[in-house]
């Protein structure tokens, strides 16, 4: 087994680096790895389990911005995730891989959903789909910690507190923070109103959902679309990256990509 830093620049010219597995230089099927909203595939712990168990070859890469890869976070946007794994793919394509997996958590969903058709399977793994209720879920839930309020905020019953009109004026700022970043009103904007599970639903047979049951920050709830193949994780998290939630989805993710 070969490991690898592996640079190429993306479409703005930024670099981009991941962490590049080489297992069978015969085997030209190849698993791409991208993470969430801030998340960097190249360090966490649930892509490094799934390269290290696998047969075949793999490439973890950090988004524009993110971890090891080079760019301005705060201009992130759906599109431009996708964007950024478009070029991944093209890169991969170049070396002869010619059969890509893809697995991806949270916000990475939507941006693969845009390139479904480039992905011969595809792992989601508690996936922000349902942008437009997630949003406005995310958004109540943080005004109600801000205004310490005792309301016991959840997927069923956030709408009851929704300010709409707040909401909506709070997608257009460009001077929010989150945790490690500043971001601009672009990202808000294009996900206001949109839900990226239609986009899967003719490709649910080569769709592996993975979620967790205690998820609080993407609830099982919010997934609009049924897809046949689900793994749900027992006292599972948003993270999915616990010991005993790890041993829940690694044998079905293994599984799923000999099949």
């Amino acid at each position: 087994m070969k490991t690898e830093l592996l640079e190429f620049n993306n479409l703005n010219r930024n670099i981009l680096r991941g962490i590049f597995v080489l297992k069978n230089e015969n085997n030209k099927k190849i698993l791409l790895m991208v993470g969430g909203f801030e998340g960097s595939a190249t360090t966490q712990k649930k892509f490094k389990v799934i390269a290290d168990k696998i047969d075949f070859s793999s490439l973890r890469i950090d988004y524009s911005g993110l971890g090891i890869s080079d760019g301005d976070f705060s201009k992130l946007t759906v599109n431009s995730l996708s964007l950024d794994i478009k070029t991944a793919v093209e890169k991969l394509n170049k070396k002869g891989f010619n059969r890509i997996y893809v697995a991806c958590h949270s916000l990475s969903a939507c941006a693969v959903s845009l390139m479904s058709e480039h992905f011969d399977k595809i792992v989601l793994m508690a996936p922000a789909l349902n942008q437009k209720g997630l949003l406005r879920y995310w958004f109540t839930k943080s005004l109600n910690e801000k205004q310490n309020l005792t309301k016991e905020l959840n997927w069923n019953n956030y709408k009851q507190y929704l300010n709409e009109e707040a909401f909506l004026k709070d997608c257009q700022r460009d001077d929010k923070m989150t945790s490690m970043n500043n971001i601009l009103s672009d990202y808000f904007m294009e996900n206001m109103d949109k839900d990226y599970s239609s986009l899967l639903e003719k490709y649910e047979n080569k769709v592996l959902h993975i979620h967790g049951l205690n998820d609080n920050v993407v609830p099982l709830e919010s997934i609009t679309v049924k897809f046949n193949n689900n793994i749900l994780i027992e006292k599972g998290d948003h993270d999915l990256e616990r010991p005993d939630m790890i041993e829940q989805w690694i044998i079905p993710i293994i599984k799923f990509f000999k099949e």
